[in-house]
């Protein structure tokens, strides 16, 4: 299940684009958006992984055309934002084969699991009053309670990997030289052999 609720002004100063340079009005240009995804799961075959794989495979970049000067419409164009997006309980699960020479049932396979209780995003990013185009940007990504492990075809559980608590926070100046921030934290991370 997915909920979706999204309001932004967006379009509206697009096409009432000012020349003013005062950070109200940049800052009047709004997104605020909540997205919150209730227990996907993905259950993946070898197969599946190399079309994967095919797919993220990088591709020849296409010619770089001229640059233009357009970074102060961009910037004027860039929101006062708050976007949060939430998943909660996601599952993948990849099929692993069993030997032949096991005695199973056709229909028995080993598991590959990783098992989170949340993971979410929240980004905020705003204009400054300071003078000329200054622009900020802070985000939080967030993983709650994520397990990695194995299962047999009889239910038995094996644990590989436990984190508690991950948070990774990212703050970005633009003003205009860019100038980038990244801090983290792990609570309770165990791997287990």
């Amino acid at each position: 299940m997915a909920t979706t609720t999204i309001k932004t002004t967006l379009p509206s100063k697009t096409v009432s684009f000012s020349d003013k340079h005062d950070a109200s009005e940049r800052n009047s240009n709004v997104l605020f958006a909540n997205v919150v995804i209730t227990s996907p799961s993905l259950d993946m075959e070898p197969r599946h992984v190399s079309q994967v794989l095919r797919l993220t495979e990088a591709k020849k970049p296409s010619p770089r055309r001229k640059k233009r000067d357009n970074h102060r419409i961009i910037s004027r164009l860039l929101p006062k934002a708050r976007i949060n997006f939430s998943v909660q309980e996601p599952v993948v699960r990849f099929v692993l084969p069993i030997p032949k020479e096991a005695p199973v049932d056709g229909g028995d396979y080993n598991l590959l699991i990783s098992s989170i209780s949340s993971v979410s995003l929240d980004i905020e990013s705003f204009h400054s009053a300071e003078a000329g185009f200054h622009y900020s940007l802070s985000s939080t990504y967030r993983v709650t309670s994520h397990q990695l492990y194995y299962q047999t075809p009889a239910g038995l559980k094996h644990n590989l990997l436990q984190t508690q608590d991950m948070e990774v926070r990212v703050h970005l100046n633009a003003t205009p030289e860019v100038c980038v921030f990244v801090s983290g934290s792990l609570n309770s991370f165990s791997v287990h052999m």
